[in-house]
């Protein structure tokens, strides 16, 4: 019988999707970091909002695998 749990490419699939979710979760802090911490506010929207949303959608991705 074949037993999918002990399946090295699923080990392999939920390690990489732990690792895209941690990304994620990092871009979101650095961008949060950032809005609060940066002493010029025209220069902080531009990437704030760039690693929100990338941040986003790691997390999203992260967690379909």
């Amino acid at each position: 019988m074949y037993i999918r749990s002990g399946d090295p490419v699923r080990t392999v699939i939920k390690v990489i999707g732990g690792i895209v979710y941690g990304v994620g979760i990092g871009l979101i802090i650095l961008s949060f970091a950032s809005f609060f911490l940066a002493p010029y506010l025209s220069l902080v929207f531009g990437s704030v909002f760039v690693f929100i949303v990338l941040g986003f959608i790691a997390t999203t991705s992260g967690e379909c695998f």
